[in-house]
């Protein structure tokens, strides 16, 4: 079950972060810039979170399960 979860919160992470990028190039109001709005930064940094939890998810074993 836990890396179930860590490869789907790896999955939404790298999406949510290409959907980020994705919008600020297609609306973008500059010449050909990629300026991020405060927005758009906090919501790469949520998603840059949930990756790295997401691998830790997958990387750590369950201390739990070890001892069954």
């Amino acid at each position: 079950m836990k890396m179930n979860l860590g490869a789907v919160l790896v999955i939404v992470g790298v999406i949510a972060n290409n959907y980020i990028y994705l919008h600020d190039l297609l609306w973008q109001t500059n010449d050909g810039d990629i300026v991020l709005g405060p927005k758009s930064t906090a919501a790469i940094v949520v998603s840059l979170i949930v990756i790295a939890y997401g691998l830790y998810k997958l990387a750590c074993p369950m201390a739990k399960s070890e001892g069954e």
